[in-house]
């Protein structure tokens, strides 16, 4: 039976990785885990990882305010 790989943690520098990710063009959305997989050298499954837990942490962080009546 094959040994599984440990996830990689979402860490200061993938994170600044991917906030400094560019998009192509203006029309055209940046994939962050293509990205990841050329430049680290990692699984897709390990990169697409990562990105839902940056994703997860943008959106955690966002400024939001209850709707006042």
């Amino acid at each position: 039976m094959g040994k599984t790989m440990r996830k990689p943690r979402l860490n200061d520098e993938y994170r600044e990785f991917l906030k400094n990710c560019k998009r192509p063009d203006v029309y055209t959305n940046t994939d962050h885990t293509e990205e990841l997989v050329k430049h680290y050298s990692m699984s897709v499954d390990h990169a697409e990882h990562l990105r839902q837990e940056y994703v997860r942490e943008v959106f955690i962080n966002m400024p939001w305010k209850p709707p006042s009546d």
